[in-house]
């Protein structure tokens, strides 16, 4: 795939016009030619970073020892002034036992309550499984979720296991400016 088929400013959100040329390649592959433009305001937000955004994407990856209990183990505050749109998260457990397993909170509430086992009545608030062996791009699983300002989210762990296991957690979004029109779930 030939990557100057793209524009190189398209996750930008300092494009001063907000229209990014498009072009494509002649069929003798020697020049460009302009077959259009897209206006980044009307890109779908659970895919680029909307204009006045800034990405947000922490990480944590660490060794849970044994017997650790409701511990956090990543948190943030949204600012005053700004929302916090948080697209996909990812899950690293090289245990895949229940026993070892994040709960995520957002104002004292379970946040993705239908995410993971959430039909059965015993495992269900337990995210212990990902879909991949890291926390990279292929990882990823939709969130869809918007927070106000003030409001904070609590990555909690658990190893209720007799050894230490290797855990980790991702998100994925962005942080703007309350002055923005947000459209997705929120709490």
């Amino acid at each position: 795939m030939d990557n100057n088929l793209y524009p190189k400013n398209i996750y930008s959100s300092e494009q001063s016009e907000g229209i990014i040329p498009v072009s494509e390649q002649t069929s003798g592959g020697s020049s460009k030619q302009e077959i259009g433009s897209v206006n980044i305001e009307q890109l779908p937000t659970h895919q680029y970073i909307p204009k006045g955004a800034k990405s947000f994407n922490p990480m944590r990856l660490g060794t849970v020892v044994a017997g650790t209990n409701d511990e956090v183990f990543l948190s943030y505050t949204v600012p005053e002034g700004f929302s916090l749109v948080i697209t996909h998260y990812a899950i690293f457990n090289n245990s895949r036992l229940p026993t070892a397993y994040f709960l995520p909170i957002v104002n004292e509430s379970r946040w993705l309550q239908y995410h993971g086992f959430f039909t059965d009545p015993v495992l269900g608030q337990r995210l212990y499984l990902g879909t991949t062996n890291d926390l990279g791009e292929n990882a990823l699983i939709e969130a869809h979720t918007v927070l106000g300002p003030n409001q904070k989210y609590e990555i909690k762990v658990f190893n209720q296991q007799l050894v230490d296991v290797e855990m980790g957690f991702r998100l994925k979004g962005y942080i703007l400016p309350n002055t923005h029109k947000v459209v997705a779930g929120g709490f």
